[in-house]
């Protein structure tokens, strides 16, 4: 996908043919002349790759992973709420008269990171995601699923009402 690099120095870099390769956690420019370059990471600190017509944008969150990009889905001047997307691979196996081909598995996990505290890896769950808030905010995020009939049943959910009640309290 076309992408933009942001350097650590703040210059930008656009229009890069981009793919991050899950298993390795490796970022992938491709020139074009077909040849690919393995990014180091150190060297940037934002990555927007455009996705369907959506700008997917991943940073470095976890100063315990300095070099570790994550998929920001929400933030504002208090709150990240942020994925890592990985793959595992399942090796094959010969059991009797069952045989699995070899096999890679997408996985993610989900963190939230409130003001500079500390990032709290969460579940997709209402009660976990909510449980760094204060009573205030809590009660405006259900209060606005309650009006827009927002179920908290994917992260979609979760960003919409961060999103709503954000702009909400900007007027």
């Amino acid at each position: 996908s076309k992408g933009t690099l942001v350097l650590n120095n703040g210059n930008v870099i656009e229009n890069v043919l981009l793919q991050v390769d899950l298993y390795t956690n490796d970022i992938i420019a491709s020139k074009d002349d077909g040849e690919i370059i393995y990014l180091d990471k150190r060297l940037f600190k934002e990555v927007i790759v455009s996705v369907d017509g959506t700008d997917v944008q991943y940073k470095k969150i976890d100063p315990k992973n300095p070099d570790d990009f994550y998929q920001v889905l929400y933030e504002d001047e208090g709150l990240v709420f942020f994925k890592e997307r990985y793959a595992s691979l399942r090796e094959a196996s010969n059991i009797g008269m069952t045989n699995t081909n070899a096999r890679f598995i997408n996985r993610t996990k989900y963190y939230i990171k409130h003001g500079e505290g500390q990032i709290a890896k969460v579940k997709l769950k209402k009660k976990e995601i909510f449980s760094g808030f204060v009573d205030a905010e809590l009660y405006a995020m259900k209060e606005y699923a309650r009006r827009k009939g927002i179920k908290f049943k994917d992260e979609a959910d979760f960003i919409a009402v961060f999103e709503g009640v954000n702009e909400e309290s900007a007027h």
